[in-house]
C-alpha cells in the first residue's frame, strides 16, 4: 500500500512539476514568446491575489491540520476548515471590488501588460476556486495524504490544459489563447468540487473525537501576519518577479528569464515531495517535544533532498543549450541565465528543509525577519543589477537571495533549536 502511494505521489508530482513547463513550451511554439511574457506577468499578478485571499497561511494550515489529525479532533478540523473558507470568500469579494472599480477603472496595471486586461479579468473572476485548490493542497499535506495533493496544484491544471491545447493543434481546431485560460479556470471549479467530495467521503471517518471546538474565530490563526508577510516576500522573489520587473525589462527579456526560471525550479519537484512528507512530522515531533525524533527527520529529509536534486541540477547544467532550444530560445546568453539560477537552486537544496522546518517548529517570526531582510537586499539588487546587466543581473539577484536567506536560517535554527540542517552529511 505504501509503495502504491509513493508511486502515485511521484507520478502526480511529476505531472504537476512538468505541467507549467509543458504549457510554456506549447505557448511559445504555437503562439509566440511575447504571449509567454504576457501570460507570466498575469500569472504573477494572480499569485499575489491568491496569497492575499488566503492571507498567506499555507504553512499554518499544514501545521494546524496535522495537529487536529494527530488528536483525531473532527469538530476542530471542520471548524478550522470553515473559517479558512470564509476568509477566502470575504477576501475574494473585496479584491473583486478593488480590481474592477479601482485597478481596472483607473488603469493602474497599464504598465504591466500594455493595457490589455483580458487575462486579468479571467484570473480574477475564477481566483476563488483557484485559491480553494491551494487550500486543499495544504489540507492534504497536513492530513498526511501526500500522494494526492499534487493533483490540486496549479501545475496539474497546466498539464491538463497542455494536453487539451496539443489535441486542438493536432486536429486543427483554432482556439484563442484566452479560451484556453477559461478552460483552465473551469477545470479549477471541477477540482474544488471533487476535493470536497473526497473530504466528506474518505477523510472525516478517520476523525474519532467529536468534542466541541469553542476557540474564538481568530485564535486558531494566531501568527497569521507573520505567515502572510513570509508568503508575500517568498512569492515576490520567485513567482512575482516577472510582474515587478515589467517596468525595467521588455516582454521578450521577461519571457526568457521566466522560462529559465521555470526550468531551474524543476529541481523543486523533489523538494516539495520530501517537504510534504516531513512537514507534518516536524510539527508533530515539536508538539510532542520529541527533539531526538525531530533531528532524525531533519537529517532524513536533508539527505533525500540532496540525493534527488543534485543529479537534476547537473543534467540541466550540462544540457542547458539543448533544453533552451526546445523553448525556441536560441540566445547564447540564455544558458548563462539558467546557470546562475541553477547555482541558487544548488544552495537552496543543500540546506534541506530549513524553511519548512522553521515554520513547523514555531520559528515563523525568525523566518519572517530573515526573509524580510533577504528580500529587501534582493529587491535592491534586482533593480540595481537589472538596470546595469539586464536579465542576467536579475537572475544573479535571485541566487544571492537563496544564498543569504538559507545561510542565515541554517545558522539561526542551529543556535535556537539546536538542529543542524546539514546533519544529513554525517548520516553518510
Amino acid at each position: 500500500m505504501l509503495k502504491k502511494k509513493l508511486a502515485c505521489l511521484f507520478m502526480f508530482r511529476a505531472i504537476s512539476a512538468l505541467g507549467g513547463v509543458l504549457l510554456l513550451y506549447l505557448i511559445s511554439k504555437e503562439f509566440n514568446v511575447e504571449i509567454v511574457g504576457d501570460y507570466l506577468i498575469a500569472l504573477s499578478f494572480l499569485g499575489f491575489l491568491l496569497l492575499f485571499m488566503r492571507v498567506g497561511i499555507d504553512s499554518l494550515i499544514v501545521k494546524k491540520t496535522s495537529i487536529f489529525f494527530f488528536e483525531k479532533n473532527r469538530s476542530g478540523f471542520l471548524e478550522f476548515k470553515r473559517r479558512i473558507y470564509l476568509i477566502v470568500l470575504i477576501n475574494y469579494l473585496l479584491f473583486m471590488f478593488v480590481y474592477f472599480f479601482i485597478l481596472k477603472k483607473y488603469g493602474v496595471l497599464d504598465f504591466s501588460n500594455g493595457g490589455d486586461y483580458k487575462l486579468y479579468d479571467i484570473v480574477v473572476i475564477f481566483s476563488f476556486f483557484l485559491c480553494l485548490m491551494q487550500v486543499h493542497v495544504c489540507l492534504f499535506k497536513g492530513l498526511g495524504i501526500t500522494w494526492l495533493y499534487p493533483v490540486f496544484e496549479f501545475g496539474f491544471l497546466n498539464f491538463i490544459v497542455s494536453i487539451f491545447m496539443f489535441l486542438c493543434f493536432y486536429f486543427g481546431f483554432l482556439i484563442s489563447f484566452y479560451s484556453y485560460m477559461i478552460f483552465m479556470c473551469l477545470l479549477a471549479v471541477m477540482f474544488v468540487v471533487c476535493g470536497e467530495y473526497f473530504f466528506y467521503k474518505k477523510i472525516f471517518s478517520q476523525f474519532t473525537d467529536n468534542s466541541p471546538f469553542s476557540t474564538r474565530f481568530f485564535e486558531c490563526f494566531l501568527g497569521w501576519q507573520d505567515f502572510l508577510l513570509l508568503a508575500i516576500l517568498a512569492f515576490t522573489i520567485t513567482g512575482g518577479v516577472p510582474f515587478f520587473v515589467s517596468g525595467i525589462l521588455d516582454v521578450l527579456d521577461i519571457a526568457v528569464f521566466s522560462i529559465c526560471f521555470r526550468i531551474s525550479i524543476v529541481v523543486g519537484f523533489f523538494v516539495t515531495i520530501v517537504n510534504s512528507i516531513y512537514a507534518p512530522r516536524f510539527s508533530v515531533s515539536c508538539y510532542r517535544s520529541d527533539f531526538k525524533e525531530l533531528k532524525f527527520n531533519v537529517d532524513q529529509s536533508g539527505k533525500w533532498i540532496f540525493l534527488t536534486c543534485f543529479p537534476v541540477i547537473l543534467c540541466l547544467f550540462f544540457f542547458s543549450e539543448l533544453v533552451l532550444r526546445k523553448f525556441s530560445i536560441d540566445n547564447v546568453d540564455a544558458k548563462y541565465i539558467l546557470w546562475v539560477l541553477l547555482l541558487g537552486q544548488l544552495i537552496n537544496v543543500s540546506t534541506g528543509s530549513v524553511t519548512t522546518l522553521m515554520n513547523m517548529v514555531g520559528l515563523e517570526k525568525e523566518n519572517k525577519n530573515i526573509t524580510f531582510f533577504s528580500s529587501i537586499f534582493c529587491f535592491f539588487m534586482i533593480f540595481f543589477l537589472g538596470n546595469v546587466y539586464g536579465v542576467l543581473g536579475v537572475s544573479a539577484s535571485i541566487s544571492l537571495y537563496w544564498v543569504l536567506k538559507n545561510a542565515i536560517s541554517a545558522f539561526l535554527i542551529k543556535k535556537i533549536a539546536g538542529v543542524n540542517v546539514l546533519g544529513y552529511l554525517k548520516v553518510w
